[in-house]
């Protein structure tokens, strides 16, 4: 198993993890209404998404939309043979 060292401070590290914990109980209520077929993947997919993402900070907004976003996320997922791009060598 390849390990991936990312470059974060501890307090940094403590910050999403304490976030992440909050959400736990959240989190594992929509995993019980999966199963129990009231909610679906999709939900969890967007409570994630909700729960990763940062705070509004202080300084101008985005120029960048949260539609635009999600496309760029969406086209960074896709490989980049599909859009003739010589990338081979960049992942699955």
């Amino acid at each position: 198993m390849k390990q991936t060292v990312l470059k974060c401070s501890p307090v940094t590290v403590r910050l999403w993890r304490n976030r992440w914990k909050l959400f736990e109980g959240v989190t594992i209520q929509i995993e019980g209404e999966i199963v129990n077929e009231t909610a679906n993947k999709v939900g969890l997919l967007y409570k994630i998404k909700e729960i990763l993402t940062d705070l509004p900070r202080a300084g101008s907004s985005s120029r960048i939309t949260n539609p635009e976003k999600d496309r760029l996320i969406a086209l960074a997922c896709e490989p980049p043979k599909k859009y003739g791009a010589p990338l081979h060598s960049m992942g699955t």
